[in-house]
């Protein structure tokens, strides 16, 4: 049952063994239009108020990773993947113009520590409160 005419509905998944390595794979609905790649490679890039009004949109509906890095991407128009790391840590600081607050909000979201990043929705509701970051 789909919940958002947007999201695709997730049907199953699984994982390949090839050569040393495991690759991972999710069957889910397809649904016709343009992927959020396809828009940033046709010059879109969004604002910080345009990010904060989809974070908040969003919160409830995704995990917390996923949704950092789609908030670098729409920042940035970069691939996530395509950043260094440094530390084990996307190292995408250099390519936005955000806040110190939003820029650590992004840290908590991406942590790759699982017991440092944030955890849900209402703490990064209460995280965005206590440092003001708010749509103008």
């Amino acid at each position: 049952m789909r919940h958002h005419k947007f999201i695709p509905d997730y049907y199953d998944n699984f994982e390949i063994k090839w050569n040393d390595k495991t690759l991972y794979g999710l069957v889910m609905e397809y649904i016709d239009g343009k992927n959020l790649h396809e828009c940033i490679k046709e010059g879109v890039r969004f604002s910080v108020d345009e990010v904060k009004s989809i974070l908040e949109k969003l919160l409830s509906i995704s995990d917390i990773y996923s949704l950092g890095v789609t908030i670098l991407f729409l920042l940035t128009g970069k691939d996530p993947s395509t950043f260094n790391l440094k530390n084990m840590r996307i190292d995408y600081r250099s390519f936005v113009n955000i806040s110190g607050d939003f820029k650590h909000l992004i840290d908590k979201m991406i942590d790759p520590d699982l017991e440092k990043r944030i955890k849900d929705a209402d703490r990064i509701r209460e995280f965005c409160k206590e440092h003001n970051i708010k749509e103008e």
